[in-house]
This record gives C-alpha cells, sequence and structure tokens, in this order.
C-alpha cells in the first residue's frame, strides 16, 4: 500500500491537555479534517510531551481514567503527543483502540478506513507498519468489520501478513481465533513430515510440525522451567475447577507424572477436560487473557498465546485437541506447549483426581492419576485391537475418515496411503504404551493401577502381534524405509525425527523389540 497523507495530522508541539471545551479533533498546525469534516486545530498548551516515556503515560492515563499534571486526558491529547513521533506507530494503533472499542472522537466514530490511513502515513523500514496493518485487518476479519465497503477475508489477511514480518506467527495466532470463534481458517496448515520429500512449503511449520515433535520421546537432559504465562495458565484452571463440584480439568501426561514422581522430566504440559463446558469456560478464559495482553503490545510488551486447532479422530479413540504456546517476552523463558483435549471418558471417581502443589502454582493443581490415565490408554489400545482390520477395509474402500497426527501421512492420495497412516497413528499408540510399561513396577501399591498395569501389558503384546501380520505390513515398511534413505537429516530435530520413526517401525517386529506380556 502507498503511505498517503494522514486524516490525522500531527500537531506543532504536541500537548498534555486540551484547554477548550470540544477540542477533541486531531489537531494540524492551522486544520485538519475527521470524517470529512473540517475542525479547528489550534490548541492552547501548557506543556510539550518531549519523549515517549512522556507520550506513553499520557495515553496510559487516558485508558486509566486518571488525571495527569492535574487535568483529565482526551484522546485528542493522546494523538497529538504521539502526532510528531515518527519513530513509531502508536498514533495508528491508539486509534486502532479507539475503533475497535466503540470509542468516539469528536462525537464521531473512528472507522477502520481510517486506522488503516493512519498506520500508512509514516511508513517504516522494517515494513513493521504492514504487519500493524495485518493485525488490525485480521480483527476486522473476526469482527466483521468492513474495510474500503468491503468485508475482510482469511485469505486477504493471510496474504497480508505474508508480506509483514513475523507474519508466520501472527497467521498462527489468526487461525486460532477463527478456530475458535468457529470461522474457516485462511490458507492450507501442511506439516513438513506430511511431504514425501521432507520439505512442506508452508508458513504454519512450525505450529503444524508440532503433533510430530511431541511424540518424540523425552529428554532426560533437562527440565523445562515454566515462565509466568504458562503459570498464569495453570492458575486459571485450577480458578475454573474451584467453580465444579469435580474438577473438570485435569492435568495430564508427562507433567502430571512429573509431579506425581513417576518421571524426572517432562517436555510438555498435557490437558484434559472431561466435559465440553469446562473446556469452552477455559477457551474464553485464554482468550480473554490473550486480548489483554494484546492491548500492551504497543507499550513495549512482547507476550501473548499463540493456539491452533489439533484434529483429533474419533474412530481410533483420539480426541480433538488445541496447542497453547505461551510467549512470555519477560521472563525469557520459552516454557513447554501446553496441548489441550476434550475427552469424556475420564470417569468421576475421586481416586482418578489427584490435587498435587506445582511450583509457582498457589493452588493445588488437579492431575488425572496415573491410574486413570493408564486405563485410558488401555482403552485405546482394546478399540485399536478390535477394529484394527474393520477399519483397513474401510480406509482402503475411501476417505471415510481423516487420520491426523500421522506424522508421514497426513494428506493421503490413496487406499494405501490411509492404511498407512493407521498403522503409523497404532504404533504411536503402542509406543506410549511402551513408555508407560518402563515407568510402572510389579511392586505397585496402588491396587487399581496393578491391575491397568497387567492389562497394559497384554494388551500391547497383543496389538503388537495383530501389526506383525497386518497384510499391509510389507507395503508400509517400505514406503517408510524409502522416505527415510532418500530424504536428508540435517538439524537435530530432523535426526531425532529419524530415529524415532526407526525405532516405531523396529516394533513391528517382535522377534526383535518384544513388548513381553509376562513382566
Amino acid at each position: 500500500m502507498k503511505p498517503t497523507t494522514s486524516t490525522f495530522s500531527p500537531p506543532e508541539p504536541a500537548v498534555y491537555v486540551d484547554q477548550q471545551a470540544g477540542s477533541d479533533a486531531i489537531s494540524d498546525r492551522s486544520a485538519s479534517t475527521f470524517n470529512g469534516m473540517e475542525i479547528s486545530t489550534r490548541q492552547p498548551c501548557r506543556r510539550t510531551a518531549t519523549n515517549a516515556y512522556e507520550r506513553i503515560s499520557m495515553e496510559v492515563a487516558y485508558w486509566q481514567n486518571k488525571p495527569l499534571q492535574g487535568r483529565q486526558i482526551t484522546p485528542a491529547a493522546v494523538l497529538n503527543a504521539y502526532g510528531n513521533d515518527t519513530t513509531s506507530l502508536r498514533s495508528g494503533v491508539f486509534l486502532q483502540k479507539l475503533c475497535l472499542r466503540n470509542i468516539p472522537h469528536n462525537n464521531r466514530q473512528v472507522t477502520p478506513d481510517q486506522v488503516v490511513q493512519e498506520f500508512n502515513r509514516q511508513p517504516d523500514q522494517n515494513n513493521e507498519f504492514k504487519l500493524a496493518i495485518a493485525r488490525f485487518k485480521a480483527e476486522c476479519c473476526l469482527r466483521g468489520l468492513p474495510l474500503n465497503g468491503q468485508p475482510v477475508t482469511p485469505d486477504e489477511v493471510l496474504n497480508d501478513f505474508l508480506e509483514s514480518p513475523a507474519g508466520s506467527e501472527e497467521i498462527t495466532l489468526f487461525n486460532s481465533k477463527l478456530y475458535l470463534n468457529g470461522q474457516p481458517q485462511a490458507g492450507r496448515q501442511v506439516d513438513p513430515g506430511d511431504d514425501p520429500e521432507g520439505y512442506a512449503a508452508s508458513t504454519h511449520q512450525h505450529q503444524a510440525s508440532a503433533a510430530v515433535r511431541r511424540e518424540l520421546p523425552l529428554s532426560d537432559n533437562q527440565v523445562p522451567q515454566l515462565n509466568v504465562l504458562t503459570l498464569r495458565t495453570l492458575e486459571i484452571i485450577q480458578k475454573i475447577n474451584e467453580s465444579y463440584n469435580t474438577p473438570p480439568i485435569l492435568i495430564t501426561g508427562s507433567y502430571a507424572r512429573f509431579l506425581q514422581n513417576r518421571c524426572t522430566s517432562f517436555n510438555d504440559i498435557d490437558i484434559i477436560c472431561s466435559t465440553e463446558d469446562s473446556a469452552m469456560k477455559f477457551c474464553k478464559e485464554i482468550q480473554a487473557l490473550n486480548e489483554a495482553l494484546l492491548v500492551d503490545r504497543d507499550l513495549g510488551a512482547d507476550d501473548t498465546f499463540f493456539l491452533w486447532p489439533v484434529p483429533g479422530c474419533p474412530a481410533i479413540k483420539l480426541p480433538n485437541a488445541y496447542n497453547i504456546l505461551p510467549k512470555d517476552s519477560s521472563s525469557g523463558i520459552k516454557g513447554p506447549e501446553l496441548m489441550v483435549s476434550i475427552d469424556d471418558r475420564v470417569i468421576n471417581e475421586h481416586a482418578a483426581r489427584l490435587a498435587i502443589r506445582a511450583p509457582g502454582v498457589e493452588r493445588p493443581v488437579w492431575c488425572l492419576s496415573f491410574a486413570e490415565e493408564t486405563r485410558l490408554l488401555n482403552d485405546t489400545l482394546e478399540h485399536l485391537i478390535e477394529n484394527l482390520n474393520p477399519l483397513t477395509v474401510e480406509l482402503n474402500q475411501g476417505p471415510a475418515f481423516a487420520l491426523p497426527r500421522t506424522i508421514l501421512f497426513g494428506y493421503p492420495d490413496n487406499g494405501k496411503e490411509r492404511i498407512y497412516g493407521l498403522l503409523m497413528r497404532s504404533l504411536l499408540t503402542l509406543d506410549k504404551a511402551r513408555q508407560f510399561i518402563s515407568i510402572t513396577s510389579e511392586e505397585e501399591p496402588d491396587g487399581q493401577l496393578q491391575a491397568q498395569r497387567q492389562r497394559l501389558h497384554a494388551l500391547a503384546a497383543i496389538l503388537q502381534r495383530k501389526l506383525s501380520r497386518h497384510i499391509c505390513r510389507s507395503d508400509f515398511e517400505c514406503r517408510v524405509s524409502c522416505w527415510l534413505s532418500t530424504v536428508p537429516h540435517v538439524s537435530n530435530y530432523e535426526i531425532k525425527r529419524m530415529e524415532f520413526i526407526t525405532s516405531l517401525l523396529k516394533m513391528m517386529h517382535p522377534e526383535l523389540d518384544r513388548i513381553d506380556s509376562t513382566h
């Protein structure tokens, strides 16, 4: 977009306070326009806002509805102060807030077109103004606000983000909001592991490949630190839990096992919502927190949540989920990802839930007991054992259902590739069973866990035998082995992924890697 003359021209000098009644207009040396009307711009001033800190202080005072230097701040005073600042886009950001919050300026509504025009007034060398415009157009798309008399489409926002700095991260955030609003997402998310050549031409690679990264084995080298946003998320969960008689949102996965002293490290935090209602409440709380963080972005903060959906598959008992990545710029700690799944199979018995103190969290954290987590895994194993062959036939006949999170076969072209995806998901479930077996012992004092442990050994061995005798086993191994041998593996992640997939293939051979049901 070409730079234009601002409808909201800067004054000279900028002032703290409007002295005349009805002087909410944005000033120029002599005159300016607002919504096509010429307005007076001459304003007496007491003191000029001379630096960025003073200008920001004016905006903070306005939003907090507090006087500054004994006088009430108006929108015109803020815009006047920002008007001479050619080093930032703060005037456009402030105008954006007025527009999105339906706050009138000079008794008139600020239009989206005027906001874009203001951002476009001061194009910078780093193209930050393009990112600011793309962010605003994303909000217009989400809220149904027109630009140039036309609705803003998700794909239009996508294209704008692609042309701006840090666009891929913004696309993740935008798509997550579309998902939460029930709107179609922009573009097509591609998992780099889904591409046969190992290269996916996608701007969403880092979030789309998250499902693959999560399947990699735990690292014992380092326990991730929890950043401030992650701790706030855990606090939100416990706050919601207190509104129910039985806590519906539970920590599970490696972090829950870590808190239960069953492992020495964890990589991510898994969260299970046992009801749709609790999942929606949690989602709305995260959205509200993210909106509050978004307001502070232009004041120097860069804290945010990235959210994106992770589809499930009822046919294989894989629940729908979404990933949350808290980005905490203040602490400098990357922190773990959070995967939130919705699974109503969690039983309501007291023994299924444990209240455990977690470092940095004020309230006790409710966790899914390891016995209940093992029971859910056993149910999935049993379902796969009973349905592996019928599902194979069904997938061979056509795309009866989508199989997500298959590492290599996310976009199958034919029946065989759909079946390969089923085999890969079965191996991933079997690998999880192997992890669970490695952290249990025969001397478990918990009788329920002991019973589930014995069931786990038996079911894992049965599924392994079924996979080893599967009609497509040879073709599947050949296809995956060919991919492993032809795709370059350079980075540490790519090497670990190759090693992990190789270990999955090895489980197709019980004689080489047996999950013994007798130990």
